[in-house]
């Protein structure tokens, strides 16, 4: 693994603010906050890999963010 893959899945972890500073005690709530961060980390690549595919641009705002048609 190279360092800076590494170093890039770290940042994107300290977005979320709960996983910046181990506030945690227990070794097991945590691991599931970092499992968590990573799970919505996926969810996000995927969600933008699949747009691109399909020819579509994420729609700005809203929650859940979906694929819009773009104007040809």
């Amino acid at each position: 693994m190279y360092r800076w893959v590494a170093e890039g899945a770290i940042a994107l972890l300290h977005w979320f603010r709960r996983l910046r500073i181990r506030w945690e005690i227990r070794d097991d709530i945590h691991h599931a906050f970092v499992t968590l961060g990573c799970a919505v980390i996926c969810r996000r690549r995927l969600r933008t890999a699949l747009c691109r595919e399909e020819g579509r641009a994420i729609a700005p705002g809203g929650w859940p963010a979906r694929c819009v048609r773009t104007r040809s």
